[in-house]
C-alpha cells in the first residue's frame, strides 16, 4: 500500500511510492519497503482494514528491520496505525486478521506464531 508510514524513531515517516522508499545519509542508501500485506475487519466496524509487514534496512547496516503496521479504512480513508517491531531478519510465512485478532506466523531459527488484537489506537500481543 502506498501511503505514509510511521516506522520507527530511526527511520520517521515514510511515503511508500511503488511499494518502496528510499533515502540516502551520508552517501549511503536506506531502504524501507513493503514486504507482505493482506486484509481483514481489524477493528470490528465490519470495513476491511490492511495490515502491512514493512521491512527497512539501516544506512550501511546489514541488518534487516521487520515491522507490521495496521491500517485502519473509515469509509475508504485509510488511517494508519501505530507499528509493532517484529524483529531484525525474520521471514513471514503468513499473515491473516480472523475475528478480529492478527495472527503472523513467522520464522527466525524456527517458525512462531504472534497474535495481536487492537487496543485503541495499537496492536497487542495476546496469548
Amino acid at each position: 500500500m502506498n501511503c505514509s508510514y510511521y516506522v520507527d524513531d530511526y527511520f520517521g515517516n515514510v511515503k511508500l511510492k511503488g511499494g518502496r522508499y528510499l533515502k540516502k545519509d551520508e552517501g549511503y542508501e536506506c531502504l524501507v519497503q513493503l514486504l507482505a500485506q493482506t486484509w481483514g475487519d481489524i477493528n470490528g466496524d465490519g470495513q476491511i482494514d490492511a495490515l502491512v509487514v514493512l521491512t527497512g534496512e539501516a544506512c550501511g547496516g546489514n541488518g534487516l528491520e521487520f515491522y507490521l503496521i495496521p491500517v485502519l479504512n473509515y469509509d475508504g480513508i485509510p488511517k494508519v496505525l501505530k507499528p509493532v517491531y517484529l524483529g531484525d531478519r525474520i521471514c513471514v510465512r503468513s499473515l491473516t486478521v480472523k475475528n478480529g485478532i492478527v495472527i503472523g506466523v513467522f520464522e527466525e531459527r524456527s517458525k512462531f506464531i504472534l497474535k495481536y488484537k487492537l487496543v485503541g489506537d495499537h496492536l497487542e500481543k495476546i496469548e
